[in-house]
């Protein structure tokens, strides 16, 4: 199996997830309560359910009762998220390409690795466009080579999805908001990584990009990360180019 998709516990923006033959569903925690509204089988559901949907707890011990190989009970306290602990048993499995969803609300972390599949820039706003629209690509979202990217996530864990770019410092719950609302499904915002994207579409250079979290919208949070995640970035580099 090359494809893990990650249903998380955070806000889901999307009408409906798309599931491939040979795609391995993973459930992280409350996530399942996702996958059941959207009539979804995971193939593995993954957390300590502290957080399910009133209802979805019977559902949960039904298919404890059933088939127990399609649970993994996590303890309450663990260094790992249940979003992240999905994803290394993904990579356990083989997996190679990563879709995470139900990971807004501040469910990636400091320090997590975001590998983005998209990039958009937020800032870009013109009447009689959709927001984002940018005209000399003549799309919104601009990709990166999904091989590079791939090998990338795989060499660092990283999560996959839209990465946000704009000229403003994102530093409060408004500002997520307001992304958020405007570009469902981006995971993550930075000040660069879009632009350096649209130089490469428009020269036709292949690219792939790994940004590591660096605060959850909180600028308190910023000053203490950047030597750690430089570590983790090279890491993730050198792990590549072997």
């Amino acid at each position: 199996m090359d494809r893990c998709i990650v249903i998380g516990a955070g806000e889901l923006t999307v009408p409906g997830i798309e599931v491939k033959d040979g795609d391995f569903v993973i459930a992280a925690d409350a996530g399942f309560s996702h996958c059941e509204r959207l009539g979804i089988e995971p193939d593995l559901i993954v957390g300590d359910f502290d957080s399910l949907k009133e209802g979805d707890g019977e559902a949960l011990e039904e298919i404890r009762r059933r088939e127990p190989e399609r649970i993994l009970t996590l303890p309450s306290e663990k260094d790992d998220t249940d979003m992240l602990a999905a994803i290394r048993v993904g990579l356990e499995k083989g997996c190679r390409e990563f879709f995470l969803y139900g990971g807004l609300g501040g469910r990636l972390h400091t320090l997590d690795a975001l590998v983005p599949d998209g990039f958009v820039q937020y800032d870009v706003i013109k009447p009689g466009d959709p927001d984002g629209f940018i005209d000399i690509l003549g799309d919104v979202v601009i990709r990166p080579d999904e091989e590079m990217s791939s090998e990338l996530a795989y060499a660092c864990g990283g999560v996959r999805g839209l990465l946000a770019t704009g000229e403003r410092f994102v530093g409060s719950a408004d500002d997520k908001a307001d992304i958020i609302s405007r570009f469902p499904g981006v995971l993550a915002a930075d000040m660069e990584s879009a632009a350096v994207a649209q130089v490469c579409a428009r020269l036709g250079v292949p690219f792939a990009c790994i940004r590591i979290i660096s605060d959850e919208g909180d600028i308190s949070e910023y000053y203490d990360f950047k030597y750690r995640a430089a570590d983790k970035a090279v890491s993730a580099l050198l792990n590549v180019l072997k």
